[in-house]
């Protein structure tokens, strides 16, 4: 029943673009990547997949796609 119910919930969402930023427990640097994510309602909260946080620690999840100019450790040169 939950899964049909959240397939239900997945179907009549819109995807939007938005960037993770992160870093894996194994490294000290910071990563991002731009993911399509179902959005409910506007203001709401995003589920991102399990498969994609296994292994990571989010920092920060942004709307759209952002370049990252400088980061914990960089130097514009």
């Amino acid at each position: 029943m939950l899964g049909k119910l959240k397939g239900l919930i997945m179907n009549n969402a819109q995807l939007s673009k938005f960037t993770v930023i992160y870093t894996c427990e194994q490294k000290l640097s910071l990563f991002k990547e731009v993911l399509m994510l179902p959005v409910l309602t506007a203001g709401s909260r995003l589920v991102i997949p399990m498969s994609f946080k296994q292994d990571k620690i989010i920092i920060a999840v942004c709307e759209g796609e952002v370049s990252i100019l400088n980061a914990i450790g960089d130097r514009i040169i």
